[in-house]
């Protein structure tokens, strides 16, 4: 796709999520089997509990005709929840970049619990009886854009980001920034490089959140 610039006005609407893990059972807490329990889950109890709290903070913060771009691993727990994640998010304009859990979405599978009527709009299987003609809902349908890796352009300042942290990145000599997620936590700083998991922000912020754009270079700004 054709590269996005974001002019300076528009900026408190520019926000940064990653690793939701919508329904990731493993991750919580209470249900995981996992052996490091403590250092790698959410201290949840219920995957229901995670995954409706996550919900809820993205919409406290990221409101309906903001940006949101999502660096990877969407959701967990079967096709049908890339569009249960989707459908409780008042946000119009997600950009998606795949992570490595997002196999669905990267393979563009056909989604088995919602419709697209012919104005565009994606309805639930449910909500479907009383519409004529509907069109099968491929996974890469419900976001604006779905990349590999993506650069964008924020008041002349340039954003790549992948799920993957990496090392080198284009322009970063020229002060670009490298947004990434994967690593629930960043293991070492490198300048102009940030983790926008929701598990770096609960270390940051102590809460599960996205990243407005002004909080990425608050951040950046004090290391």
């Amino acid at each position: 796709m054709d590269k996005i610039s974001i002019d300076k006005e528009k900026i408190n609407n520019i926000w940064f999520v990653s690793d939701i893990h919508y329904w990731h059972k493993n991750i919580v807490y209470g249900e995981s089997i996992w052996d490091e329990k403590e250092n790698n889950c959410r201290k949840f109890d219920t995957i229901q509990k995670m995954s409706s709290h996550i919900v809820n903070q993205i919409n406290k913060y990221v409101k309906k005709d903001d940006v949101l771009f999502d660096l990877g691993d969407w959701s967990f727990g079967g096709i049908k929840n890339i569009w249960n994640l989707r459908k409780q998010l008042n946000v119009k304009t997600i950009h998606h970049i795949n992570g490595n859990h997002d196999h669905h979405i990267i393979n563009n599978k056909l989604l088995p619990n919602c419709y697209k009527t012919l104005n565009n709009k994606i309805i639930d299987v449910s909500n479907s009886d009383n519409v004529c003609i509907l069109l099968d809902v491929y996974s890469q349908d419900i976001f604006n854009s779905v990349n590999d890796y993506l650069e964008i352009i924020i008041n002349g300042r340039k954003i790549c980001m992948m799920h993957y942290p990496i090392d080198e990145w284009n322009d970063m000599r020229k002060n670009s920034i490298m947004l990434h997620g994967h690593i629930h936590g960043e293991k070492k700083y490198i300048k102009n490089r940030l983790d926008v998991g929701i598990d770096n922000a609960y270390r940051i912020f102590g809460e599960y959140k996205p990243f407005n754009y002004n909080e990425i270079l608050e951040i950046l700004n004090n290391r």
